[in-house]
């Protein structure tokens, strides 16, 4: 593996590098390390210029097992002076793609990190040793568990911000769900399904999903999907409107 600079030398390299704006044809930069912390992730990618843009292409040591994830992505320079880096990872054959964003600064090469499964810290440069835990897998699907009076019980960490609304004036089991800003998810038909419904085993329940749920939930604002949950009562059963607790699974891209 090629070695790294020290510590005084790569700041000086990359300033002279993101500071200028060389011919077009690919130039090497070097090979350069950074810890997804509080994880024990660390990538080591080969950096190469190509004009404004920079290639990145390397490894998740994932955090020294016997395996590697590959990494590709590009940097950037942004118009306040910070550089951006954008990477995917394949973690396993068939698996969701994994998406790290992070902004480093020239003056020390560290930053922060994000990724699409909700994870996020400092983005440290060179680290002498990576001490943490494995950064959690990325999930397959986002979920969001839901309380019968409209507030959000449990979620998936991309979805740890939706907001759940009962309308004013809205019949019963209706709620309208609205995912943080920036969440990536896949609208199928169906939008989402109801795995079970928390906290009432062996009661007997409906749910209804949709994208919109005419003016109950348009007319309050931009909302993701609304929802709206039955009981079944009786003998035969009969399908009533009811406030139920109740979760949804949504398909990630």
């Amino acid at each position: 593996m090629p070695t790294l600079r020290s510590t005084i030398l790569v700041p000086v390299v990359f300033l002279a590098f993101f500071a200028t704006q060389r011919a077009a044809e690919a130039q090497p930069l070097g090979t350069f390390r950074w810890q997804l912390q509080p994880f024990c992730n660390v990538v080591t990618l080969n950096v190469t210029q190509a004009g404004s843009i920079y290639t990145l292409d390397g490894y998740d040591d994932l955090c020294g097992a016997s395996t590697r994830a590959a990494v590709v992505g590009t940097a950037f320079q942004n118009p306040n002076g910070t550089i951006g880096l954008g990477m995917t990872l394949v973690l396993t054959p068939g698996a969701t793609p994994l998406n790290i964003q992070a902004t480093i600064t020239l003056a020390n090469i560290s930053g922060a990190w994000s990724d699409s499964a909700g994870n996020s810290g400092p983005f440290v440069f060179n680290p002498a040793i990576a001490p943490g835990s494995p950064r959690p897998a990325s999930e397959a699907l986002h979920w969001v568990n839901v309380n019968a009076n409209a507030t959000l019980r449990t979620a998936s960490p991309g979805l740890a911000g939706t907001a759940v609304l009962r309308p004013a004036g809205s019949p019963a089991g209706v709620y309208c769900i609205r995912f943080p800003a920036g969440s990536v998810f896949t609208r199928e038909a169906a939008v989402a399904s109801l795995q079970q419904e928390f906290g009432g085993a062996g009661v007997p329940g409906l749910i209804h999903v949709t994208v919109s749920f005419g003016s109950l939930c348009n007319a309050v604002g931009a909302w993701n999907v609304a929802v709206q949950t039955y009981s079944l009562t009786g003998a035969p059963l009969t399908v009533t409107a009811a406030d139920r607790p109740f979760t949804l699974l949504i398909p990630r891209q």
